[in-house]
């Protein structure tokens, strides 16, 4: 399965590369309430799990982004954020075809 995939190598990733202990990116995936002692990667956590949930950001999360991220900050954070939630949903609607029209059985993965 697509996604399966993917979040193994997100998890591999961010464990060996982000430095992140394995439960707290066993949180982040799950979508589970984590921190993180950096104020920055706090304030990233923060505001990409208001812009991707379905609420408005609040004040108080807004002026604490801008201020340690900066306006050009979390004006860039937040198109990177639209940008992967573009690509995520996409691959979410074509999961099931992507796992059938490449299965090993299949024709058209013989051809290529």
């Amino acid at each position: 399965m697509v996604s399966g995939l993917l979040h193994y190598e997100h998890e591999t990733i961010a464990e060996k590369d982000g430095d992140l202990p394995p439960e707290k990116v066993q949180a982040l995936i799950a979508g589970l309430p984590t921190s993180f002692e950096i104020p920055r990667h706090q304030v990233v956590y923060e505001i990409t799990t208001a812009l991707i949930a379905p609420r408005v950001v609040p004040t108080g999360l807004y002026r604490r982004a801008v201020n340690l991220l900066g306006d050009t900050g979390l004006t860039d954070w937040t198109v990177l954020i639209g940008y992967f939630t573009c690509i995520s949903l996409t691959l979410m609607a074509y999961d099931k075809v992507c796992s059938i029209l490449f299965r090993p059985t299949t024709r058209r993965l013989a051809a290529l």
